[in-house]
């Protein structure tokens, strides 16, 4: 009987030893995880504190982390909200250094911030989310206010009215044939046959067949989306799009009248479809009719 005090009190004492190294063992663990906070840093920069009202700044936003580039997705596009200013350009660059285990990745985003009106002008602070991969463990970073003074524009001194005879009637001769030509144009025209479909109406009719074509398998709505959506803006905006990446694409539709909501849109679709095609991905039901009816109606909009 008198061992038995003994024999507990040894027992106690031994787990007040293991508990410190269960501790340690936890901290490692937690420390080698792949997609910390720490594995992945962001660092922004804006190329002048001031501007002139027709020029433009340059904001950069640069992700590093050690590792390949397919250690982390990134599967939202960053959209800036702006004050007196908009976005002109945009592009991404992505680059390594290294090999095995010293290698090291670098993403940048390059945004050119054009004037709208004089003052303080500001870009909030954005979200850039991220998934780390193979493990798939989402993680968030959250850029820095920043602000750049906008000069007021310079006026522009004032016109004289006064033109010379010859180009006065150099001007007359020029509306009197313009007239002439569009006379002859709308004559032409209308003894034409109905011409063809618009690129809206051609997206519509092509959509609404892949659609019927594929049901709800969402693989094959994103494989055959992107070539349609690629038709269209070859048609609408004569571009050179044929054999181009999505990423590629959406740097070409800064230089096209859309606005800036509406880039975004299109650009997410076509880097959506590029990506899930070649995944074998699983759809919720009724997801594919949901994604065929926005693009509807964002196009029946435009």
């Amino acid at each position: 009987m008198p061992l038995e005090p003994r024999k507990h009190v040894a027992i106690g004492n031994m787990g007040m030893s293991i508990r410190p190294l269960l501790t340690f063992l936890i901290l490692v663990v937690l420390a080698g995880r792949p997609g910390a906070a720490e594995s992945i840093s962001l660092s922004q920069s804006l190329d002048r504190p001031q501007v002139a009202y027709d020029e433009t700044a340059t904001l950069e936003i640069v992700l590093t982390w050690p590792g390949p580039q397919s250690a982390y997705r990134f599967d939202r596009p960053l959209q800036p909200v702006l004050q007196k200013l908009r976005v002109g350009k945009f592009s991404t660059t992505v680059s390594s250094v290294g090999a095995g285990g010293d290698e090291i990745t670098t993403k940048r985003f390059h945004y050119e911030l054009i004037p709208t009106e004089a003052g303080l002008g500001r870009v909030e602070p954005m979200r850039v989310e991220y998934v780390s991969w193979p493990d798939s463990i989402p993680g968030e970073l959250v850029t820095e206010p920043v602000t750049v003074q906008i000069a007021a524009p310079i006026p522009e001194p004032p016109k004289s009215n006064d033109l010379p005879i010859w180009l006065l009637v150099l001007v007359a001769v020029c509306l009197i044939g313009g007239g002439v030509a569009a006379v002859i144009t709308v004559r032409k025209r209308s003894q034409a046959l109905r011409p063809d479909k618009t690129p809206s109406e051609r997206l519509l009719e092509r959509l609404a067949e892949l659609q019927k074509e594929v049901g709800s398998d969402l693989k094959r709505f994103q494989t055959g989306l992107f070539p349609i959506i690629v038709e269209y803006l070859e048609r609408r905006f004569e571009l050179p799009l044929a054999g181009r990446s999505a990423e590629e694409i959406a740097e070409a539709l800064n230089r096209t009248a859309l606005t800036e909501s509406q880039r975004l849109q299109v650009a997410e679709w076509l880097e959506r479809a590029e990506r899930e095609k070649y995944q074998p991905i699983q759809a919720a039901p009724g997801k594919t009719i949901r994604l065929a009816n926005e693009v509807k109606l964002f196009f029946e909009k435009m």
